[in-house]
């Protein structure tokens, strides 16, 4: 994907659609989107943010399990034995949650004091995540990641990653029978739409933690 790309196909987008997509942002998340208009000091550019990302989600919408994350399945004990973490991996989870859910994580997550050691950090961080993603959760959700886990699963087997598609398959069928599962997914995805460098601030131990209560 390349910046032509994404300008090339929202050029595409009719003005009333490109409208509708800023105005349902902005009434689905009012702070949100008061604070990145405040940020950047500028309504339009605030739209154009919004536009751009969506444009993004679309552009990424299909796509074939990344070569590494299937190496990294196969390859690490903790991943492969935990099958909703691989399933969680193998998503790309802004294809559930969008940027602005992120920041909303990402400030409930900076209310949390710094002065806590590690420990009790981590415990308040992997709660937080939690509530916040029970908190933005609706019905389009449900189905969106009912649909990414579905497209998934139509990918299975990938020639010649057995073990790795074993194992994706298996989290697809937990998810399907379990709606605990589909919690915990959503949790660690939404985590995961943080960036790496907000991911590893904390380190993978939080997504893995978040997987298996």
């Amino acid at each position: 994907m390349t910046r032509a790309s994404i300008e090339e196909s929202g050029g595409l987008v009719p003005a009333a659609e490109r409208e509708r997509i800023v105005r349902a942002h902005a009434q689905e998340f009012p702070d949100v989107w008061r604070s990145l208009v405040a940020d950047l000091g500028d309504e339009a550019e605030a739209e154009e943010v919004v536009f751009i990302g969506a444009v993004v989600a679309a552009l990424k919408e299909v796509r074939a399990v990344d070569p590494s994350v299937l190496e990294l399945i196969e390859e690490d004990e903790v991943v492969a034995g935990d099958s909703v973490e691989a399933l969680a991996i193998a998503l790309v989870a802004t294809d559930l949650w969008s940027i602005a859910e992120a920041t909303a994580a990402d400030e409930a997550l900076g209310k949390i004091p710094d002065i806590l050691d590690d420990d009790v950090y981590e415990i308040l961080w992997i709660d937080a995540i939690e509530a916040e993603a029970a908190r933005l959760w609706s019905p389009r959700h449900a189905g969106r990641l009912a649909l990414l886990v579905k497209r998934l699963r139509r990918q299975l087997p990938i020639a010649g990653r057995a073990s790795a598609s074993a194992v994706l398959a298996d989290g697809c069928a937990g998810f399907e029978r379990d709606v605990e599962v589909g919690s915990r997914l959503a949790a660690m995805l939404l985590a995961d739409s943080l960036g790496p460098l907000q991911r590893h601030s904390i380190g993978w131990p939080v997504t893995r933690a978040i997987a298996s209560k």
